[in-house]
């Protein structure tokens, strides 16, 4: 795509338009008179060729009749005497033909000369107008290099003065930009800080607050672990006098049975009651033993996991020093009683226990 005309540029080119249609329109006005002054010749050379065809038609019988009876001979060969009105003809005739001649040349001679007058005033005008035409394009040349000279400067003159108020408009609003940025950076600052105090204030208040409500839930939880404990501990207690109960039970029906059988009875074997005697308080005792063990395995297993809030079962067994079953079987009681989640092979704080 070509660049865009400047106006200098299209003054020239209205400038040449208008010059070419003034020369075509005198160039027609020209042709047109050439036209005219042909037009205006072919009449009246027209004209002149009627009347030499009249002349030249009578032209033969005159001469005829001059070559016939010639001037001073009034006798024909014959010897008729002519009439008058013959001797008059041949008068007129011998009159008019040198006239004619004369008159022929005349005509002939200022015309070539009139034709000759006009081709000379024709030329100089033709002459005078490429002149003329030849100095105003010339003094259109000056006059388009002058205008172009001055919009060309003007057109610089402009340009300057565009790129400094350019410059100058771009600095301030580079200014004004930078000034705005540093203004919304301070209170973007400002309001970050502001934010990240007052999430630090509610971090701080609500692990506070779930700081108390874990303390609250522990000792809950410790009082439900004691009353369990306590109850377990008397079912076992339970089981192991009813156990025991059993056991004399059986002893006597076996001496009952010995008794039926053999007729003798059989010999009380007192090691054997002491050993049982001493057996049972150990096995009596040994639920207890077992099961604080347990619980507390599983208090310290807890806290653990609440601390660390993501944990592993490799994890477990490498800082509390406990092996797999056992880490198994205490994660598995805690998954029971609804205390830890458990996820993909990690174990976390229940969401009701947390809360």
């Amino acid at each position: 795509m070509g660049s865009p005309l400047t106006r200098q540029q299209v003054a020239e080119e209205n400038g040449t338009m208008a010059l070419k249609d003034e020369w075509q329109e005198q160039r027609a006005q020209r042709r047109q008179e050439i036209t005219q002054r042909q037009q205006q010749v072919r009449h009246s050379l027209a004209e002149k060729r009627k009347q030499r065809r009249g002349v030249s038609a009578l032209a033969p019988a005159l001469l005829n009749i001059g070559e016939q009876s010639p001037v001073g001979e009034g006798v024909s060969p014959e010897g008729e005497i002519p009439d008058r009105e013959a001797q008059n003809r041949l008068s007129l005739a011998q009159q008019f033909y040198p006239k004619l001649k004369k008159h022929t040349q005349a005509f002939l001679s200022s015309t070539g000369r009139e034709r000759q007058a006009r081709a000379r005033q024709l030329a100089a005008r033709l002459d005078q107008y490429v002149g003329e035409l030849q100095q105003e394009t010339r003094q259109f040349l000056a006059l388009t290099a002058t205008e172009r000279s001055q919009m060309r400067s003007s057109l610089a003159k402009d340009l300057r003065d565009f790129h400094k108020t350019l410059t100058v408009t771009v600095a301030r609003l580079r200014k004004s930009i930078q000034s705005e940025q540093r203004l919304t950076r301070e209170k973007l600052a400002e309001d970050l800080a502001s934010y990240v105090e007052s999430l630090r204030v509610s971090q701080r208040s609500f692990l506070q607050h779930l700081k108390l409500a874990r303390a609250e839930r522990a000792q809950k939880l410790q009082q439900s672990l004691q009353q369990t404990r306590a109850e377990r501990t008397a079912s076992m207690r339970a089981l192991y006098q009813s156990f025991a109960s059993f056991r004399a039970q059986l002893r006597e029906y076996r001496a009952n049975l010995r008794q039926s059988v053999w007729g003798t009875p059989a010999p009380e074997p007192q090691p054997a009651a002491s050993a049982t005697t001493e057996i049972a308080p150990t096995a009596a005792g040994e639920p207890e033993a077992v099961l604080a063990v347990s619980l507390a395995d599983e208090q310290q297993v807890y806290d653990y996991i609440q601390r660390c809030e993501v944990v592993r079962v490799a994890d477990i067994e490498a800082t509390l020093g406990l092996n797999r079953v056992q880490a198994v079987d205490i994660l598995n009681s805690l998954l029971t009683k609804g205390l830890i989640v458990h996820g993909d092979r990690t174990y976390t704080v229940g969401q009701e226990v947390s809360e």
